[in-house]
């Protein structure tokens, strides 16, 4: 935190979180404790002392705090041979809808799941759990990632000029 203040003053724009890692802990009758705690740490507790540390740093810079989540926190996931990696990444969820909640006035909070789906062979789509949606919002209450998709679309779709 120091070295950040250093290099950039007391004002942050953004923080992303993207710290953590994935072990197979198996069924969670048969998991490995050192596991369960490796997951915890390295996802989710990395995330909550990156959070508390550059809080400060966000809100004065009015900035934002992007967490990555996994499928694995998604309803419906199978994560029956990932319990501990489900636990870690549904929790870095959980802390993102505390720190929304408690900073809604003050800066975004986003997570983001990337998702394998069949239909896109493989390639990584994304969905936003939950965000502060005030910054982001525009006259029609959409979100600014809303709104500049439908300007891409209706661009594709008017006719050329002649």
């Amino acid at each position: 935190v120091e070295r950040v203040r250093r290099d950039h003053g007391e004002r942050l724009s953004a923080v992303i979180h993207a710290a953590g890692g994935f072990a197979r802990s198996g069924p969670l009758p048969e998991s490995d404790v050192e596991v369960w705690q490796r997951m915890i740490t390295i996802n989710l507790t990395t995330a909550y002392l990156v959070t508390r540390a550059f809080l400060p740093l966000l809100r004065t810079g009015k900035g934002a705090i992007v967490y990555f989540a996994s499928e694995a926190a998604l309803p419906g996931a199978k994560v029956g041979a990932t319990a501990a990696y489900a636990a870690a990444k549904s929790g870095v969820v959980t802390l993102m809808r505390a720190v929304a909640q408690s900073e809604r006035e003050k800066i975004p909070i986003c997570a983001v799941a990337l998702v394998l789906t069949i239909q896109t062979a493989a390639m990584a789509s994304s969905r936003c759990l939950s965000m502060s949606v005030p910054p982001f919002e525009d006259d029609r209450g959409e979100s600014n990632w809303t709104s500049k998709r439908r300007e891409r679309q209706s661009r594709r779709r008017a006719p050329a000029d002649a």
